[in-house]
């Protein structure tokens, strides 16, 4: 019995190591903090709109800084990137769970205030595997997908089900939608 829960404890204190060494790795390098980027990805998620502007998680396939040359390409190879994101000058524009979208935006690295006792927004980044936050600048491409996968498919229903409880009219649409 104690080999067993050794070994188990040995696999999850190296599953944790892992983990935060890849997350601090996926994280924006400290001198590229609060620039221009390029971006290009899909949206992961449920995108959620307010009066003023959207804001959504994009899956990152391609990031470099807008300085410099579209060849050099600012991150390596398997490493994945998802970043939070918020668009105001949406003009009426709808995005969905899937859609492949090439803009340029403002990033800065994950941060939050650390008063004790309160909400902790930067934790709440870290454990949804957020390297960056920001807001595009602006959207060069937007490319709605037929063929998004199942998980795209799945949160695009979950959207569906959710402007429908808003449509309606239901003064809790949030609780009936995470209880449907």
């Amino acid at each position: 019995f104690r080999r067993v829960w050794l070994v188990s404890f040995l696999i999850g204190l190296a599953y944790g190591g892992y983990s935060a060494v890849s997350y601090h790795q996926s994280l924006l390098p400290e001198p590229f903090n609060n620039k221009e980027f390029m971006v290009s990805g899909v949206i992961s998620g449920i995108p959620k709109k307010t009066a003023r502007s959207w804001r959504f998680d994009v899956q990152v396939e391609e990031i470099r800084p807008a300085s410099i040359s579209p060849d050099s390409s600012f991150i390596k190879q398997g490493r994945s990137r998802k970043i939070r994101l918020s668009y105001y000058r949406h003009a009426g524009q709808g995005f969905r769970a899937g859609d492949e979208l090439v803009f340029e935006a403002r990033l800065r690295r994950p941060h939050g205030l650390m008063n004790q006792g309160l909400f902790d927004y930067q934790r709440r980044l870290v454990s949804e595997s957020i390297s960056s936050t920001g807001y595009i600048r602006q959207l060069v491409q937007h490319r709605e997908t037929e063929n998004p996968g199942w998980i795209a498919s799945v949160n695009r229903w979950r959207q569906k089900q959710s402007n429908q409880f808003q449509e309606v009219g239901i003064s809790r649409s949030g609780v009936q939608a995470a209880l449907s």
